[in-house]
């Protein structure tokens, strides 16, 4: 691969800059999701929804940054790669931070309690992936290989995909109330949907570096 920044003109070079704070941002909402959920039969109701309260505070930060992206692009006449590339990518990550605030949130309110062995297995997958996007996200600027971030993010999609297959699988099998059947599969869903993100971005990271090869 050629080196990616000989090919951007030179002129805003901020966009860089804001999509790494918003992919750290969305780092530091799956590092309070992952100690929520691994705290999470542990710790009474009140303290469940301070951790909860936490990613949403972050989830809003999110929400200012992409606004701050969106605002620049209005007023760049040359950015460093595509708009539809930069636009593209701020939606996934904030998207990300979104899912990871919807899970907290619906975890909280349907009461659960206890987190069924494949939820966390499927958190944990969700977390690694988020942290693997930030990797290659930073690799943009610094012009380093993204293959390696990238293919393990398919690679963890894919397990994330067996995964929820099993669950819900399983729940139809040992389940037999109804209520808690739609809860916990609509908060499988929410897992599933945030490993889908990693990897919608990670396609979108290789499509960057596949046009200024």
């Amino acid at each position: 691969m050629k080196r990616i920044l000989n090919f951007f003109v030179p002129k805003e070079t901020k966009f860089f800059g804001l999509l790494e704070k918003q992919s750290k941002n969305v780092c530091l909402g799956s590092d309070e999701f992952k100690s929520f959920i691994n705290s999470f039969s542990s710790i009474d109701e009140e303290t469940k929804k301070e951790k909860a309260g936490k990613i949403k505070e972050l989830e809003l930060k999110g929400d200012t940054i992409s606004k701050e992206i969106t605002d620049l692009l209005h007023k760049s006449f040359i950015t460093p790669i595509d708009r539809e590339d930069i636009h593209e990518l701020t939606w996934l990550l904030d998207d990300q931070l979104d899912l990871l605030n919807s899970f907290s949130r619906k975890i909280v309110q349907f009461k659960v309690k206890e987190i069924p062995e494949l939820m966390l297995k499927q958190a944990e997958l969700a977390y690694e992936a988020i942290h693997e996007v930030d990797k290659a996200v930073m690799a943009l600027r610094h012009e380093k290989i993204v293959s390696s971030f990238c293919d393990r993010i398919h690679a963890i999609e894919e397990e994330n995909d067996a995964i929820h297959n099993k669950a819900v699988v399983e729940l139809f099998q040992n389940s037999k109330d109804a209520v808690e059947i739609i809860k916990l599969k609509d908060l499988y869903q929410d897992l599933e949907i945030l490993t889908d993100r990693s990897k919608d971005t990670a396609l979108v990271i290789e499509g960057i570096v596949v046009k200024h090869a």
